[in-house]
């Protein structure tokens, strides 16, 4: 008999269901659709999320970035906006695991997409889990929220 573990949603820690492999997250229905509805929120309610809200044009260019993303980087939204986020602000995601999901998901049709990473920061790691989630234009936002803020340990 194979031995099964809980798959836990990324954004509020519920179990969705059962996986063959440890630590395994998804996206609960309710998040999701929550999910769904952060490109219908103002410029102002996408400021005041309590996670990080990164908005990114196809080519990786950073058009918005957020204050809980700011706490959580330690990088001013004034030094990050315009530069290229996976050459320039955060070159730990030029990784296929990251850089290479969000030229797929710029590329389809797909709905919200979520996944875990590791951000390296001098002197600390963070773990996170990613959402990416289309926007009403060609962009995307990067939803990022660090596990303990989800109530994980780490």
């Amino acid at each position: 008999m194979e031995t099964t573990y809980p798959v836990l949603c990324a954004w509020c820690g519920t179990t969705t269901g059962q996986g063959q492999v440890p630590h395994s997250h998804g996206i609960c229905r309710s998040c999701r659709a929550a999910l769904v509805g952060v490109p219908l929120l103002s410029a102002e309610q996408l400021e005041a999320m309590p996670f990080g809200v990164i908005e990114l044009d196809p080519d990786g260019f950073v058009l918005s970035y957020n204050k809980a993303e700011e706490s959580l980087s330690g990088m001013a939204s004034s030094s990050v906006v315009g530069r290229h986020f996976f050459r320039e602000v955060a070159p730990c995601t030029s990784v296929k695991d990251f850089e290479g999901r969000f030229h797929s998901f710029i590329s389809s049709q797909s709905g919200p997409e979520s996944f875990n990473f590791t951000f390296r920061f001098p002197g600390r790691t963070t773990k996170v889990s990613i959402a990416f989630v289309r926007s009403e234009h060609a962009s995307a936002f990067v939803l990022v929220k660090a596990f303990t803020e989800m109530g994980h340990g780490g």
